[in-house]
């Protein structure tokens, strides 16, 4: 066709072209010392995650039921800030913020409409002899409706990452410590199997 003829003679012209100048610049340059490629370009430091999920209940990871009817619309994003990756018995290190909506479409509060419920958090977690994950994470409940009073908590985390092996189900165990004046503490064990799902947009920076 006569497209891919142009196009090809077009490629072929170019490809003659530069190895004229290639061979130009060998030359010249014959009698200089090997200068070695440049250093790859460092990963980005800052990456970002967003999940929406639509559902016909909202039941907490403890198991309270919170609606059962209508829709409800989970809203989550945020931040992940890459501190440090390196050799040694830490081997990264990284800050997690972000922020959880929950709307629900039985609800028509004057105020707020369906938002029912504010989440936001910020943590830290570390890599630890490359298949253990160690974090702290501080979260706040929040009602915009004035459902519920705010609530303050603080989470240990300990799992082990087992993804190399052909059937991983990462075990995890989880501390939870209730922030304030009156402080309660609640352990679960949690065990579930890993499954991920991501699409890389791009470095933010």
């Amino acid at each position: 066709m006569p497209l891919r003829r142009d196009v090809s003679a077009a490629v072929a012209g170019t490809a003659l072209s530069l190895g004229l100048v290639c061979a130009a610049a060998l030359g010249a340059n014959a009698s200089e010392p090997y200068a070695p490629p440049p250093a790859p370009a460092v990963g980005s430091a800052i990456h970002g995650f967003g999940d929406v999920t639509f559902t016909n209940d909202y039941i907490t990871p403890r198991g309270l039921l919170v609606t059962n009817t209508g829709l409800t619309t989970q809203i989550l994003n945020g931040l992940v800030f890459n501190l440090y990756k390196g050799p040694g018995l830490i081997s990264n290190a990284s800050l997690t913020v972000g922020i959880w909506n929950d709307l629900w479409s039985e609800q028509d509060n004057p105020k707020v409409g369906s938002w029912n419920e504010f989440d936001w958090f910020v943590g830290l977690n570390f890599t630890i002899a490359k298949n253990w994950n160690a974090g702290v994470l501080f979260i706040q409940f929040l009602s915009p409706p004035g459902n519920f009073r705010a609530e303050s908590n603080i989470e240990f985390s300990l799992a082990y990452n087992d993804s190399n092996h052909g059937w991983p189900i990462v075990p995890a165990i989880r501390q939870s410590l209730k922030a304030g004046r009156a402080t309660r503490t609640t352990s679960s064990w949690e065990l579930s199997r890993l499954t991920r799902s991501s699409t890389t947009i791009g470095p933010l920076l």
